[in-house]
């Protein structure tokens, strides 16, 4: 991984490991020394990085899915959809890209000035300019329709009342490549169109029969069934839940700190 990165000639680096069921590294311990080991060999080459410890025991955002993450993307672009975990891990990336570029001098200095390019559109138009680049259409920015939709969307209801208490996201993953979302085996065919929508996170206290996601499919039997999958993939408790943290640690050539927004 580290030696097509700096083959690429890259002039600084910032890596987001996660850890979690759903990760390579399922413990932050784990996570903490292959982000260290990755570091340390960036800074050894001359190039400067940076590696933040993300969670991975819930999905990132609201969407899982091919199509629907890059409608997620617009929208967060757009400033239709802003969902906290996703917020803060993409201003922390990008205000570390800042500040190992000389942009910024603070993670909460890179922030603001990120928070004013969402605002001001160049965000949303720079995406237009990279999808055009590989050969896409821009309008999609403008456009939302134009991705691929599944044609059936299924609500996935609590079944008692209670708190989230976490999400099976290495299952939730292999639900979607069940349903078409990745391959099994080289040759399968991609369907760009299915995958899930998660209308609450871990803390988040539901009653019984309300929504807590939904799934996208290309058919009523492949919705019906994924849906009844998805459930048993959320778990819920009668007891509060406290809601996790998203980063947790900073690892740069300066050693290991708990991240602050004011470092």
């Amino acid at each position: 991984m580290m030696s097509k990165k700096l083959a690429e000639g890259t002039g600084s680096l910032v890596l987001d490991v996660k850890f979690g069921n759903g990760a390579f590294m399922q413990t932050i311990d784990d996570a903490r020394t292959l982000a260290r080991a990755m570091v340390d060999v960036g800074n050894l080459y001359g190039v400067p990085t940076l590696a933040l410890l993300t969670n991975m025991n819930q999905p990132l955002g609201e969407y899982v899915g091919n199509a629907l993450e890059v409608r997620e993307s617009i929208e967060y672009l757009r400033g239709e959809l802003t969902p906290p975990d996703l917020h803060e891990v993409v201003m922390a990336l990008g205000a570390a890209m800042l500040m190992l570029s000389g942009v910024a001098h603070s993670f909460a200095e890179g922030r603001k000035i990120l928070e004013g390019k969402l605002s001001s559109g160049a965000g949303l138009e720079k995406f237009a300019q990279f999808v055009a680049a590989q050969g896409g259409n821009p309008d999609v920015v403008e456009d939302i329709t134009l991705l691929p939709m599944a044609p059936v969307a299924r609500e996935v209801f609590a079944r008692t009342d209670g708190f989230i208490a976490g999400f099976d996201t290495l299952g939730i993953g292999m639900l979607g490549v069940e349903m078409g979302a990745g391959r099994k085996k080289i040759g399968d065919i991609i369907d760009p169109r299915v995958g899930f929508r998660f209308l609450h996170k871990t803390g988040d206290f539901v009653r019984r029969g309300e929504p807590v996601a939904i799934v996208f499919a290309p058919d009523v039997y492949q919705a019906e069934q994924s849906a009844e999958k998805l459930a048993a993939l959320i778990k819920l408790s009668e007891k509060e839940v406290p809601r996790p943290r998203t980063i947790h640690r900073i690892i740069d050539s300066e050693g290991e700190r708990p991240f602050e927004w004011e470092a």
